[in-house]
């Protein structure tokens, strides 16, 4: 989710909440004995590449000068 710290907690409870519903669609559709248990967290990675890209770009920016 990339969002506003209000957008991502809005989309991370709403999942959490639809949780159930979501599991037993997907229990219907897989071949497996028991549904695992999901549990929805918020990846931080996306948010912490981009900041890592945006500092190589400094970088690169300033050793080019």
């Amino acid at each position: 989710v990339i969002g506003s710290s209000e957008d991502i907690q809005e989309d991370l409870d709403l999942l959490n909440q639809k949780r159930g519903e979501i599991q037993r669609i997907l229990g219907r559709r897989l071949r497996m004995k028991y549904c695992p248990t999901l549990t929805f967290l918020l990846d931080k990675g996306l948010k912490h590449s981009m900041k890592i890209h945006d500092l190589l770009q400094q970088v690169s920016k300033n050793t080019s000068s």
